[in-house]
């Protein structure tokens, strides 16, 4: 019997922190992918399967293609909203 791996995605514009978290989800086993936009994270969602989204909900204005956090929160509820 195979055991499916949840793979994580950090959604966060400080690439130091967003180090940071990949580095802990990766010490459980847990394979994690990082990108420092919304854009970018909605991009990577429609090609990856991906089991778990931390995202930064105070993305610096102007640096994320006019999409704030709650944006992207109310786009991944659309997409998943279980």
């Amino acid at each position: 019997m195979s055991v499916a791996v949840m793979k994580a995605l950090v959604v966060e514009d400080q690439p130091a922190v967003a180090q940071a978290l990949c580095v802990l989800l990766q010490m459980h086993d847990i394979p994690c992918l990082s990108v420092s936009s919304p854009a970018q994270a909605l991009r990577v969602l429609d090609g990856e399967d991906v089991g778990l989204v931390i995202q930064d909900m105070n993305f610096t204005p102007g640096a994320t293609s006019g999409r704030e956090g709650i944006e992207l929160f109310r786009s991944l509820r659309a997409r998943d909203p279980v």
